[in-house]
């Protein structure tokens, strides 16, 4: 199956995975994990991202310049990547952002990019 369009149509999705979302969009859960894991744990996080907030998968790719960012295949995994983000935001806001809280959002987030065998090392 082809989710990607032709250049003149315009950017192609980066990094596209089997799941029909981009790699690339993990890298907005990169910084807050690393501070996460060595960094000052949940308050570290919970600091970044009163700062950092987590942009939504529209957000990083923008449909006027991304073509199929959301398409049929993976509609209900962008709609649960925004929600994840929204609540991880909204947590640091309401500074409820609980260690159990941040690692089932993350691990979540984690297996709508890479599929529900990707496992996440807390450790």
């Amino acid at each position: 199956m082809e989710y990607q369009r032709s250049p003149e149509q315009g950017k192609n999705i980066p990094q596209l995975e089997n799941t029909g979302v981009s790699a690339d969009y993990f890298n907005v859960f990169c910084v807050p994990f690393m501070l996460y894991q060595y960094d000052g744990g949940i308050t570290a996080v919970a600091d970044f991202l009163l700062e950092n907030p987590i942009a939504r998968y529209s957000e990083r790719f923008p449909s006027v310049e991304f073509k199929d960012v959301v398409t049929s295949y993976n509609k209900m995994a962008v709609s649960r990547l925004d929600e994840i983000a929204n609540e991880l935001n909204h947590h640091a806001q309401a500074k409820t952002l609980s260690d159990e809280c941040y690692r089932a959002l993350h691990t979540e987030a984690c297996k709508l990019i890479y599929g529900p065998q990707h496992e996440v090392d807390f450790d």
